[in-house]
């Protein structure tokens, strides 16, 4: 087994997320089935069963974190904004806990590039901490996975009429482990809120690069007076002498 999970060149922390959706499959599927399971893993080499399991984990990751992250992202987006807008309180940018919420509301960030903006910001170096940054939210998936996958487990054993007490246990730990990620995300979200609402320039730089943003929308946001600094000049300064770099026809 040890030579089988170095053959494949993974870390472990790889290792888990491909192969975990796999391994909750086979772990589902052994509840309505086992014998069928206990057939299959039982005609199978040990090492390619280990394969077996991490390649549809990884296909099962993939689909996860392209259609399922994106959408529970946006549902706790709406919450958090439904939540902010109950509290009556005027500016979002102040006391929103939710990333997007803020790049948009104190950014000047377009609503249909938040998202890529957050995204842009998560995988820069604005956050030092980014090896646990990623741990959490990798942390974080699981539990969605996890949460979505019993969900599916518990509507498959009652479309087929399985045991009920099984079927009901597999809803209530659905909940629970949804409701769970709902929260775990909530937590690591203000976090990053609070990050990017302390270094705003230094975010806008960052997008400003990538074109996220451009001049003229940093140029209407620093009159805001949570944006006034002398940062905020140093990037108008920087983007317009990289603008007249690009424009020389030597690049010099």
């Amino acid at each position: 087994m040890n030579k089988t999970i170095e053959s494949l060149g993974l870390g472990l922390s790889r290792l888990l997320c491909f192969s975990y959706g796999g391994f909750l499959l086979v772990v589902c599927a052994a509840c309505f089935a086992p014998s069928g399971i206990k057939t299959l893993i039982d005609a199978l080499h040990p090492s390619l069963a280990i394969l077996a399991i991490v390649v549809i984990g990884a296909a099962i990751y993939i689909l996860h974190r392209t259609i399922v992250m994106p959408v529970h992202h946006l549902m706790l987006c709406g919450f958090l904004r439904a939540a902010d807008k109950s509290g009556d309180v005027g500016d979002l940018a102040e006391s929103t806990s939710s990333p997007t919420i803020y790049l948009g509301e104190a950014l000047g960030v377009a609503p249909k590039k938040r998202t890529a903006a957050y995204n842009v910001l998560r995988r820069s170096d604005f956050f030092t901490n980014k090896e646990s940054l990623e741990v959490a939210h990798a942390e974080n998936g699981l539990l969605v996975m996890t949460g979505v996958g019993l969900l599916i487990a518990a509507a498959y054993g009652l479309s087929q009429r399985n045991s009920l007490l099984l079927t009901v246990t597999l809803l209530v730990l659905a909940i629970i482990f949804i409701a769970a990620s709902f929260k775990a995300e909530t937590i690591q979200y203000s976090v990053e809120c609070m990050a990017i609402r302390e270094r705003p320039i230094e975010a806008m730089k960052i997008l400003v690069k990538t074109s996220i943003l451009r001049t003229e929308d940093v140029e209407s946001m620093i009159e805001l007076a949570h944006l006034k600094d002398s940062q905020a000049m140093e990037l108008l300064e920087e983007d317009q002498a990289q603008k007249e770099q690009a424009e020389s026809p030597d690049g010099t």
